[in-house]
């Protein structure tokens, strides 16, 4: 038997960026840490997870990446995004997390691929909408980056990132 539990995917994200913020090219990941808190908190995704606590694979595979991503190690974080996309390919937020991935390495069009994936199955999903707006800017497409930040911004007026990102 099998119970439904929430899990928190992107928390681990709050910690990498942090420690990411001060790197001079990397934009993917400017986000005060407040805003990516309440981000994380509102991408819980439910998950099954077995009664007697044991992790499925996916969960292990994502964790692993997760880890992998904390520690700046992006080519392991990518094998095992796209190990556990295997198991669960309509996961909005692990084609989020593999687009940073891809993002951190400076292999643009893999995380534009990986950011418009996420979105194709979340077309709400903000954090995919900016991100993908930083990396359109980060290959001097300008005109779409600035239609991914208001397309974060109609999803959420709130949204201080892409504002920041739209005004600069």
């Amino acid at each position: 038997m099998k119970r439904i539990v929430p899990v928190i995917v992107l928390v681990t994200f709050v910690m990498i960026t942090l420690a990411c913020r001060n790197d001079a090219g990397d934009k993917l990941a400017k986000q005060d840490h407040k805003e990516q808190i309440a981000e994380a908190d509102s991408s819980i995704t439910e998950k099954t997870v077995e009664q007697d606590g044991i992790k499925s694979e996916l969960d292990i595979l994502i964790e692993k990446g997760n880890t992998a991503f904390e520690e700046r190690n992006f080519d392991e974080a990518i094998t095992f995004y796209t190990k556990a996309l295997s198991l669960n390919p309509d996961y909005a937020d692990l084609h989020y997390s593999l687009g940073l991935s891809h993002g951190h390495k400076g292999q643009l069009d893999e995380a534009i691929s990986a950011f418009k994936k996420a979105m194709s199955i979340d077309p709400n999903h903000i954090m995919s909408h900016n991100n993908l707006g930083l990396a359109y800017e980060r290959k001097v497409m300008l005109d779409q980056a600035d239609s991914e930040y208001r397309q974060a911004i109609r999803i959420n007026p709130d949204y201080a990132q892409a504002h920041y990102n739209l005004g600069r």
